[in-house]
């Protein structure tokens, strides 16, 4: 199927030709259908199938939240640990717990089901407006069906499902107004995108750099400014990241996070500024080959000179420490090289199609388009600013800090020797290429790679570690050339249009490899699975953009129609039969390996009611527990107190304040990891081993 028959589906939708919705009543009944069966499902099967313990923190805090004891997960600390609207949507659900602690759990499997094949909804009306409608249902139903996804944002019982929704929703309203000119797009359809934005900003922090994102690829869309902006930030990301890992090796790199989140932060700041004054955007015809070098190398230069003047200053006030200055050098060199090299590259590539720049001077074009660039900025990040300004103005009233305590203790864990992780450890780690659970791609890597590996390894009898960089790799690039290869062929038919304006994968691929870039750049442990459902999406849309050009391509070799579609329904099947044994396995299990409600069974057997017991996973243990307080031992819902005296290694003190009777989990987490080593040397007393875990009296 053509672009142009595409193009004429898009304007048909349009019109306001509306079709019944058979596919989508039909995908949310099968989800329900699915889904339906927890309902009444043992309390085993149920905490067995929310994975997560994590998620129960969510769910004790909004318990707390309706039952009146304030925002808290123990009821001794007050917290923020909490995305806004996830607390919202949570709340209702747990006014049912006083008659029932499994009603709650139950409907909120369906909720997040039925928010995920909302997803996968919204997915296959943005992929339809520019692919076939085959390869959009496929690959709705693979969202909504296939079970690596499903634990991610169904069983982990996360946020993760409402983020996926509301995610999807906003890049089918972004690429409704990338359509319009800036004159055409008005002020309230900005909003209203801007209002989505928000919504994701509420549900996740960390989408701040999505929003970010989308705003650049909104406000210059129709000119190339777009595809621009956001190539130079990802080559700016490289160029810093490059200049501290050529500077330092891995382990010596996360000494200096401080500094270089400081340089990344200047250059994505200052350097485009620099780098539109200087024409490297619109370079106007008229100049010389001669100025335009000039201008390069002198704005690149002038940058860099800036942005060394900016951190001395910091540094000198205290701001920032200290760090080598050969960064610096190296980062001027790597930027020249990449933002200089693509536009030289671009404008010899111009010259041998014989098109000739189209630019007029920088100042001229800023005095013609600023009042529209900032009116249409200023409407998109409204809602957003307002709202986490909102989040941001309570957090200090209440707490005296801006930040909330989670994104602040899980940065602090980092260089820690613990059982939650370690930052990366070989470059494949650090670039986000692992096939470890919690990476950005290991949902999709991992049961590519482990089988292959296992395989491989048995044959040629070759190191592990080495055998898996160089597979991640070849891997990557692999695809990278597969997927060149189409777009090639595909070049004359308009698919920068299907791949940019009709799925938005600049602006998605910018800002997954942004959002993956500050995590590794901060050294960031323990990343979870939930991190990252943009990736997620992005490598479907990939996966289906890339099958739909495979088709055209079968179908322009004379492979016979009935082929195609034999092999599509093949792969449909699959996705059904897949989605429906995994859940049939799950909801008919008799026996679970860890069973919580044993578990406090047996703890409660050893302690007494109204006891104060720390557990390092506190999560379903605090949800279950009547007549015994529950303490997060990490940190990471427990207060601003507990995080600075366990900084200052006085944690001892707060324990003795609140009248800490047990401690509760692995024993070699508590005893052999970092912080508990040194939290509790001294001050345990061991009681009794109960399912696995290990319980100690807290000795004052």
């Amino acid at each position: 199927m053509g672009l142009n028959h595409r193009l004429m589906g898009v304007a048909a939708l349009k019109s306001g030709k509306k079709r019944f919705p058979i596919f989508e009543i039909v995908l949310l009944v099968l989800v329900f259908s699915l889904h339906f069966p927890i309902l009444f499902s043992s309390p085993d099967a149920v905490l067995h199938y929310i994975s997560e313990d994590e998620s129960f923190y969510a769910f004790q805090i909004a318990r707390n939240l309706v039952e009146g004891h304030g925002l808290t997960f123990d009821r001794v600390n007050p917290t923020n640990s909490i995305a806004p609207l996830w607390l919202v949507v949570l709340s209702p659900f747990f006014l049912l717990a006083r008659f029932d602690l499994f009603l709650p759990l139950r409907m909120l499997v369906i909720l997040s089901a039925l928010l995920n094949a909302g997803a996968a909804i919204l997915l296959y009306r943005l992929m339809r407006r520019m692919l076939s409608d085959s390869i959009s249902m496929l690959a709705a139903a693979a969202w909504a069906l296939l079970p690596n996804i499903l634990k991610v944002t169904v069983q982990s019982g996360m946020e993760s499902s409402l983020n996926a929704f509301l995610l999807a929703g906003f890049l089918l309203l972004a690429v409704k107004a990338a359509e319009k000119s800036c004159d055409q797009l008005t002020t309230r359809e900005v909003l209203r995108l801007g209002g989505a934005a928000a919504a994701l900003l509420l549900t996740r922090y960390d989408n701040l750099i999505l929003v970010l994102v989308f705003g650049v690829w909104l406000v210059f869309r129709g000119s190339r400014m777009r595809y621009m902006v956001l190539v130079d930030a990802m080559l700016i990301f490289i160029s810093v990241f490059g200049s501290f890992l050529l500077r330092f090796d891995l382990n010596t790199f996360y000494q200096f996070t401080r500094p270089a989140q400081w340089v990344l932060s200047l250059s994505l700041l200052i350097k485009p500024v620099v780098m539109y004054f200087s024409g490297m955007y619109f370079p106007p015809r008229t100049w010389p080959r001669w100025k335009t070098l000039g201008l390069t190398y002198g704005g690149m230069s002038f940058a860099s000179l800036l942005i060394a003047g900016l951190l001395e200053l910091a540094e000198r006030l205290g701001w920032l420490p200290g760090f080598p200055r050969t960064v610096l050098v190296l980062d001027w060199l790597i930027s020249l090289t990449l933002l200089g090299g693509l536009r030289f590259t671009l404008r010899l590539m111009a010259r041998l199609r014989g098109f000739k720049p189209d630019g007029v001077e920088p100042t001229l074009r800023l005095q013609h388009q600023w009042k529209t660039w900032l009116r249409v900025w200023l409407a998109f990040l409204a809602p957003g600013a307002a709202a986490l300004g909102a989040v941001l103005v309570w957090n200090w009233v209440n707490f005296q800090r801006v930040l909330p305590l989670n994104l602040l203790v899980k940065r602090w864990w980092t260089g820690h020797v613990t059982v939650y992780g370690r930052p990366p450890e070989i470059f494949v780690e650090a670039i986000g290429l692992s096939a470890t659970p919690g990476e950005p791609w290991s949902f999709i890597l991992t049961p590519m790679l482990d089988r292959l590996s296992r395989m491989v390894t048995t044959v040629l009898r070759v190191d592990d570690l080495e055998l898996y960089q160089l597979m991640v790799v070849l891997f990557a690039v692999g695809f990278l050339a597969m997927a060149y290869q189409l777009a090639r062929v595909g070049r004359n038919r308009g698919f920068l249009t299907i791949i940019d304006r009709g799925l938005a994968f600049l602006p998605l691929m910018t800002a997954c490899f942004m959002t993956i870039g500050y995590y590794k750049l901060v050294g960031y442990v323990e990343m979870r699975p939930w991190y990252w459902i943009p990736e997620m999406m992005l490598t479907l849309l990939a996966m289906a953009f890339l099958t739909h050009r495979l088709i055209e391509l079968a179908v322009e070799k004379a492979v016979p129609k009935a082929l195609v579609e034999i092999l599509g329904s093949v792969v449909a099947v699959s996705l059904l039969v897949a989605g429906i044994s995994e859940q049939m396995e799950l909801f008919s299990r008799k026996s679970f390996p860890d069973n919580p409600l044993l578990a406090l069974e047996s703890l409660e057997a050893e302690t007494q009611q109204g006891d104060l017991i720390a557990c390092v996973e506190a999560g379903k243990l605090a949800y279950l527990s009547t007549d015994r307080l529950i303490i997060n031992l990490d940190g990471t819902v427990s207060s601003y107190k507990y995080f600075d005296l366990m900084k200052a290694q006085r944690s001892n003190e707060f324990f003795e304040h609140i009248g800490l009777d047990y401690v509760y989990g692995d024993r070699v987490a508590i005893t052999l990891s970092e912080p508990y080593q040194y939290m509790f040397e001294d001050h345990l007393e061991k009681q009794e081993d109960i399912a696995g875990q290990t319980l100690f009296r807290y000795l004052p």
